[in-house]
């Protein structure tokens, strides 16, 4: 449906695009109404927002997934070479040099991508680090979009709302501002960042996607998560710090939700120079988006956190977070859904894998597929895992499981059917 089309939904089935612009500009028959008017114009107001309320809830289906796309830097490198080059830069001996190797050999990851070299990184500022993800974050971000975009059969005139997520990096105007212009989206796309939620920040901006798109009839959201971990690389030889060195690395992944979407039969693509992989399109038109469940753990307060420090921010992590999550999982009724979890490291994984339900752990290899292949990519982890998924076969209701500083469990429900 294109951006004209979508504007001449019928008035009686509610706000359409085109009528958000045409109030924007004073033409709303409406607006002469006087203060006088009395209670019959607050009840007729309240009766419209019943009216809307009712249409969103029960007539209009819920928001879909229509399509998705990732990218990763073309800088990759095993990670052997990236712990050894860690270490040296480090200055890691004996004992401690021991212990990184037990840590790094443990996290099952073969390769990571990174936008530049981690010795630039390391004696960098915060500041500096700062104009490092501004000069690299947008193009990764744009291409991950485009790639969303294509997914969905859409231009990038359709869409109406911009939900960026990192938790790597920020500046104003920054990431949104910059990808209206690269993806030349329309100069009325509304526009909002969510930060510094670290690795379940992809599951609020899917689920914020879909708020915005089934908020007004036509609306096309496009969420674009971008991480640049590299950059926050320390010269710290706190146990916490090498963990989190062994495991992040720098991706992004979009999604696109809206109404509708057709199946579409799943069609590879090869890597084009420079730009790392690709990832095919998908059969994704079928899964309807649905806000989901939270839970903040009791006690966990300081379990992980992520903080701003004088070079790069700092990541802490307690052994006792797989544990933590794995107890916690059963509030959240994941019995009648495949869990597509973001792999926070292999420890979360096995945790979670044997908490959730024998009928629930179908994805669990995607998981440890993406973590192996790519690391941890923070927000943009989830994504690539629900891709992965798709890309082969995958079918049915689903849960996108993500955790992060809370310690918080966050899930979105993706169902194949048309239930909300």
């Amino acid at each position: 449906m294109n951006r004209s089309e979508r504007g001449s939904v019928d008035a009686g089935a509610g706000t359409t695009v085109r009528d958000r612009r045409s109030a924007g500009a004073g033409g709303g028959s409406g607006g002469g109404s006087s203060a006088g008017s009395g209670d019959g114009a607050v009840a007729d107001a309240a009766t419209r927002l019943r009216s809307e309320r009712r249409e969103r809830s029960g007539d209009r289906p819920a928001p879909r997934l229509l399509g998705l796309g990732t990218a990763l830097p073309a800088r990759a490198r095993p990670q052997s070479e990236v712990c050894e080059q860690i270490a040296a830069m480090l200055g890691l001996r004996g004992a401690e040099r021991t212990r990184w190797e037990r840590i790094w050999r443990g996290t099952s990851i073969e390769r990571r991508h990174a936008v530049i070299s981690l010795g630039e990184v390391l004696p960098l500022s915060t500041a500096a680090r700062m104009e490092l993800f501004d000069a690299h974050a947008t193009k990764l971000a744009a291409t991950a979009a485009r790639r969303a975009l294509d997914d969905a059969g859409m231009s990038a005139s359709q869409v109406t709302d911009l939900v960026v997520v990192t938790c790597t990096g920020f500046s104003a105007p920054g990431v949104p501002r910059r990808l209206v212009s690269a993806l030349a989206l329309d100069a009325g796309v509304r526009t909002s960042q969510i930060g510094f939620m670290g690795c379940f920040g992809g599951v609020c901006g899917l689920r914020a996607a879909a708020a915005h798109a089934g908020a007004e009839r036509g609306a096309v959201s496009l969420v674009v998560c971008v991480e640049l971990c590299s950059l926050h690389l320390r010269n710290d030889r706190d146990p916490q710090n090498l963990v989190a060195s062994a495991l992040f690395a720098d991706g992004a992944a979009a999604a696109v939700v809206g109404e509708g979407g057709a199946d579409r039969d799943a069609v590879d693509h090869e890597p084009r120079a420079g730009e790392g992989a690709v990832r095919g399109s998908i059969d994704s038109g079928s899964l309807a988006v649905l806000p989901g469940r939270s839970r903040t753990i009791e006690g966990t307060l300081d379990a992980m956190s992520w903080t701003v420090t004088d070079r790069g921010f700092e990541m802490t992590l307690s052994r006792d977070v797989p544990g933590s999550l794995a107890a916690s999982l059963a509030e959240l009724s994941l019995a009648q859904s495949t869990v597509l979890l973001h792999p926070g490291g292999p420890a979360v994984i096995d945790a979670v894998e044997a908490a959730i339900p024998t009928g629930s752990r179908g994805a669990i290899g995607d998981s440890r597929g993406v973590l192996r292949e790519c690391g941890n990519m923070s927000s943009a982890t989830v994504l690539f895992v629900l891709e992965r998924w798709r890309r082969r076969g995958g079918r049915g209701d689903a849960s996108l499981v993500a955790f992060g500083p809370g310690l918080t469990i966050d899930l979105v429900e993706l169902r194949a059917s048309t239930r909300s």
